[in-house]
């Protein structure tokens, strides 16, 4: 005869078992149809690939040519000194051809053992007849085999209409979610038709607001790995923070310089583009269309011009006046350019091709402004209201009115700009 316990399990009342089960079912679907919110929390295992520390050669990104489906650019990080590899690429019909790399440029920085530098190294196939679905790189002695570690080869596409522009940047951890929707804001109001980012793990609030952005095609992403390629004895996590450890921040100009590379190769069906930073604002004196500007510098005023160099001007939150540099050892610039004409370029430096120039537009005709030491919304830092920042202000009312309704559709915190910040 079989014993109970003598202590019987009473069974939840039927009511309270649908409460249960609504409750866990409106949490799934809540998360479902907000994944996107979530994803800063998921990319650590979904979208990114873990690096050896050990590593001397990190592909970031592998291009196809816009106009020659046989020539591939690699965008790397390269620890050697020789710059001797072959590409293994295989192909549609799932051959792997072995072709020698051929670097495109000398590292922007001398050789550093404890430093990757930002190279560029082209990959030519012979014919075009099948299509490239991949490709590794290797060193020159080494066999190519499919154990090697690949990557998926990018095919950018034309825009629809002739003569767009683009602006693309490398996203940084300083910048605050109402900061970043004044700059798109601001751009999007000018007649920039995309933005283009390279970032790296945003926190929620960021990501909330690329998200926004995302949905209407103006904004376009790609992401850095993590961790960042690096030695095994590298102690410093370089998070795109500004760094106090000088070594950290050499790195990490050459982090940016892969970022670079990698934009300027894939955005080459673009009219024109521009590297910026998420603080500075373009202003012209006579057009407030960033197109019509472009068109009358580049189409009638230099027709040969390969780019035109706009000076900065220095906003200073601190000092709370303009500061324009004139310092005599370098002049800073940010270069608006047309990426079918130039050779190769870096933040601040174009190369272009043959026949073509690189000229400076005048200051009374434009400028790039840099906002510094800000925490508030960028044009509430603006506090010299000289002649050459009304343009500039004048636009507050409007761009203000879009940023807040933005900021309170994705429910972003905003400094007032009364607060002392």
């Amino acid at each position: 005869m079989a014993y109970s316990s003598g202590r019987s399990r009473i069974p939840l009342p039927r009511g309270l078992c649908f409460v249960i089960s609504t409750i866990v079912g409106i949490f799934i679907y809540t998360i479902y149809m907000n994944i996107e919110y979530f994803q800063p929390i998921l990319f650590l295992k979904r979208n990114y690939i873990r690096l050896h520390d050990s590593t001397l050669l990190s592909v970031f990104s592998a291009v196809m040519h816009i106009d020659d489906q046989t020539r591939i650019t690699l965008n790397v990080w390269d620890g050697s000194s020789n710059m001797n590899y072959k590409c293994c690429i295989l192909t549609s019909d799932a051959q792997l051809v072995q072709v020698n790399a051929k670097p495109l440029n000398a590292p922007y920085a001398p050789y550093d053992e404890n430093m990757l530098s930002a190279r560029q190294y082209k990959c030519s196939l012979s014919s075009s007849k099948n299509h490239v679905i991949s490709v590794a790189m290797i060193s020159a002695s080494k066999t190519c085999a499919m154990t090697k570690q690949f990557t998926n080869v990018i095919y950018p596409s034309r825009p629809r209409v002739s003569n767009r522009f683009v602006i693309y940047s490398v996203l940084t951890r300083e910048v605050r979610p109402i900061q970043l929707v004044e700059w798109l804001e601001y751009y999007k109001s000018v007649g920039v038709d995309k933005i283009y980012l390279v970032l790296q793990l945003p926190d929620a609030q960021i990501m909330t607001v690329l998200s926004h952005y995302l949905k209407n095609g103006f904004l376009e992403i790609h992401e850095f790995p993590f961790p960042l390629p690096g030695r095994s004895q590298d102690d410093v996590d370089r998070n795109f923070a500004i760094p106090t450890d000088d070594a950290v921040r050499r790195q990490l100009d050459q982090d940016k310089l892969v970022a670079i590379f990698h934009c300027i190769e894939y955005l080459r069906g673009f009219g024109y583009a521009a590297y910026l930073d998420v603080n500075e604002f373009i202003v012209t004196s006579e057009w407030r269309m960033l197109i019509y500007f472009l068109e009358e510098t580049f189409e009638r005023n230099f027709p040969d011009a390969a780019g035109v160099n706009l000076k900065y001007v220095y906003i200073d939150r601190d000092q709370s006046n303009l500061q324009v540099n004139n310092r005599t050892e370098q002049i800073n610039y940010r270069t608006i350019h047309v990426p079918g004409r130039i050779q190769r370029m870096s933040s601040n430096i174009v190369i272009p091709r043959t026949n073509y120039d690189v000229y400076t537009i005048p200051e009374d005709k434009g400028v790039v402004y840099l906002i510094r030491h800000c925490r508030a919304m960028w044009i509430f830092c603006i506090k010299n209201h000289s002649s050459s920042t009304l343009k500039l202000y004048h636009s507050r009312t409007d761009l203000e009115r879009k940023c807040l309704a933005v900021a309170a559709k994705l429910y972003l915190n905003v400094h007032h700009p009364k607060l002392k910040i």
